[in-house]
């Protein structure tokens, strides 16, 4: 009887220990591979109306890459993703004309935000970026 508990009992914890090793890869896991189109940044409403003109994101965990577009220019950098924790670094972006002021000086407020950004959290199909605790910009799949 003794060794049978022991055996449910190290199944239980090998169980608990395969979940909680998971856990922690959920949030990372779910951001790579799908593209995001930007449906706020900094609090505005982002333009234009047709989602997939908009401002993108699209995170490659395994190459550690980012890459989109930032409305009138392409973008690509690094990309460091831990949990919830992210970083973008090294940016650099085509040098299109924006011929939209409107676009031009979203385009210039999405990638202030992509560089500062430290934190995700995805909810659904929304995904939202945090820097110093604030959202800055928020995603639908």
């Amino acid at each position: 009887m003794h060794g049978k508990i022991t055996r449910v009992l190290m199944a239980a914890t090998m169980s608990l220990a395969a979940a909680c090793a998971t856990a922690g890869r959920g949030a990372t896991s779910s951001i790579g591979g799908a593209e995001w189109h930007a449906i706020e940044i900094d609090g505005t409403a982002a333009v234009p109306n047709d989602v997939s003109q908009r401002p993108s994101l699209l995170v490659d965990i395994d190459s550690a890459r980012v890459s989109g577009s930032a409305g009138c220019n392409r973008f690509g950098g690094g990309a460091t993703v831990s949990g919830e924790t992210i970083r973008f670094t090294k940016l650099f972006s085509t040098r299109r004309a924006c011929i939209d002021d409107r676009l031009n000086q979203q385009e210039t407020r999405y990638l202030a935000a992509l560089e500062a950004v430290d934190r995700f959290s995805i909810s659904g199909d929304t995904l939202t970026l945090f820097a110093a605790g604030q959202p800055r910009a928020k995603f639908t799949r």
